[in-house]
């Protein structure tokens, strides 16, 4: 199977042709079934070499997963372990910088896309790598359990700087007000 897939194209490879060569060689389907997961993988990872997923390899893609009989799940996960790593890396290169730029936000954007990453998922890699940035500065304004206006302040410039507009849960919510009304009411400190 590993030769057809490799010589002809991929829309000439029949569901009938898979079965007749795993019958030929005897194998089950669910025998066959790593190798084919296997291929599967082999043929997304090349076409996503540029970074950029056509809608033809998309069609290819769906034809062979058809033929091969593979679940939505499966390809969901062989999606997450080959195609997912390229955008987490240009996240975690973007932040490096602990900011994230107008135009390295624009570049994620259009990587998702050619990716064909939904955008819920590319949300959830971002906060992966953005939200313990945040957290540390958070962690470092909170060391003496108390929030000056300046670190509040320095707390909204990091979250602008990562693009973090989500709110805060009530939890941290809660920590923040604490921390403000520790300040308000420590020795010296100029009350609102």
């Amino acid at each position: 199977i590993h030769n057809v897939v490799a010589t002809l194209p991929i829309y000439h490879i029949s569901e009938d042709a898979v079965a007749a060569c795993l019958s030929r060689y005897e194998i089950t389907s669910e025998e066959a079934k790593p190798r084919l997961l296997n291929i599967y993988s082999q043929v997304l990872d090349h076409f996503i070499k540029d970074l950029l997923i056509s809608d033809d390899e998309i069609e290819q893609l769906r034809h062979l997963a058809t033929i091969f009989k593979l679940t939505a799940d499966e390809v969901c996960q062989i999606n997450a372990e080959i195609v997912y790593p390229h955008y987490e890396k240009a996240v975690s290169q973007a932040l490096r910088d602990r900011q994230l730029s107008d135009d390295e936000s624009t570049a994620l954007d259009s990587l998702c896309t050619k990716l064909r990453i939904p955008e819920s998922v590319a949300n959830e890699m971002y906060k992966k790598y953005a939200v313990p940035i945040y957290n540390e500065a958070m962690s470092d304004a909170l060391a003496d359990e108390m929030l000056t206006q300046e670190e509040e302040a320095e707390l909204q410039h990091v979250a602008k700087a990562l693009k973090l507009t989500e709110g805060l849960d009530d939890k941290l919510t809660g920590i923040l007000e604490r921390a403000r009304r520790l300040w308000r009411i420590a020795p010296g400190a100029i009350t609102e």
